[in-house]
C-alpha cells in the first residue's frame, strides 16, 4: 500500500515551515495535531473529532486512511494537518501514520476538489525523511 516513492522524494509532499504561520486563512479547516500524542488511540481520537470523522470511522490505520481519502463530508476545501512533531512513540507506527500521510496527499494532489496539506516544522524533516524511508524498506 504505501511504495510509491524512491528515496530522493521521501517527503516532498508535506510542507516544513521554520515559523507557524500567524493566521489562519479564511476557508481552511486547520488541525493542529497536539504535540503531546504518544498512542495510536490518542492520534485517532483526535483526528476522528476534529475532521468529523463518520460514525463509521474504525480507529484503526485502515481507517484513517480511507477517510483521509475521502473528506467528503467537510465543507471546507483546503485540510491542513499541521504538526509541531512527529507523534508517536513506537517508531513502527509513525512508520505507518507518516506513509499513510504521504499516500494521501498524493493522492489528493491528482485533482481532487480538495486540498490536503500536512504540515511539520523543519526542524522534524530529517526525522519524516527517516521514517518514510524505513517504512519502504523490505
Amino acid at each position: 500500500m504505501h511504495d510509491r516513492m524512491g528515496n530522493g522524494e521521501a517527503a516532498q509532499y508535506f510542507v516544513y515551515r521554520s515559523s507557524e504561520p500567524a493566521t489562519s486563512p479564511v476557508g481552511v479547516r486547520i488541525v493542529d495535531v497536539s504535540p503531546h500524542i504518544a498512542q495510536k488511540n490518542e492520534l485517532m481520537e483526535q483526528l476522528s473529532v476534529a475532521l468529523d470523522f463518520p460514525g463509521y470511522f474504525g480507529r484503526n490505520w485502515d481507517a484513517l486512511d480511507e477517510c483521509l481519502r475521502d473528506l467528503s463530508w467537510l465543507e471546507e476545501h483546503e485540510i491542513e494537518l499541521r504538526h509541531k512533531n512527529v507523534p508517536l512513540e513506537e517508531m513502527q507506527e509513525q512508520r505507518i501514520y507518516l506513509s499513510i500521510l504521504q499516500d494521501c496527499v498524493i493522492d489528493w494532489v491528482k485533482g481532487n476538489d480538495k486540498n490536503f496539506v500536512v504540515s511539520f516544522p523543519e526542524s522534524c524533516r530529517e526525522l519524516v525523511e527517516r521514517r518514510l524511508l524505513e517504512a519502504r524498506r523490505p
